[in-house]
């Protein structure tokens, strides 16, 4: 986890960070908050943007993946922005939860590996 702090003050704006997802086969997703008085300002996208493309060039991924909840169209918006597609719809028994609920699930592949996608 990376925290994403406000250039001028330094203060804590949100974090991105990458990890495996044990929910996901272990595939290697990128998640991410922000506070909601710095969203819809585009910082948490470009924090995406930039360890994504990190990640994938240092680590020499395949993929990252994303999941998002179908109601969360700001989560939406970001990964899509940050160029991950949508794969599928998956049940998923996120960490914390009682029960599988439907995540939308999304993949960024390294286009060092995938030249024509």
């Amino acid at each position: 986890m990376l925290a994403v702090t406000e250039k001028n003050s330094g203060q804590l704006m949100g974090m991105v960070g990458i990890g495996n997802k044990g929910e996901v086969n272990n595939e290697i997703e990128i998640a991410y908050f922000i506070a909601n008085k710095y969203s819809e300002n585009g910082f948490i996208t470009e924090a995406t943007e930039a360890l994504s493309s990190w990640a994938l060039e240092s680590l020499n991924l395949e993929y990252l993946i994303a999941i998002v909840e179908p109601d969360n169209c700001a989560s939406q918006k970001v990964v899509e922005k940050c160029g991950f597609e949508k794969q599928e719809t998956k049940m998923i028994l996120n960490s914390g939860e009682t029960e599988e609920k439907p995540f939308y699930y999304y993949r960024l592949y390294n286009p060092t590996k995938f030249p024509n996608r």
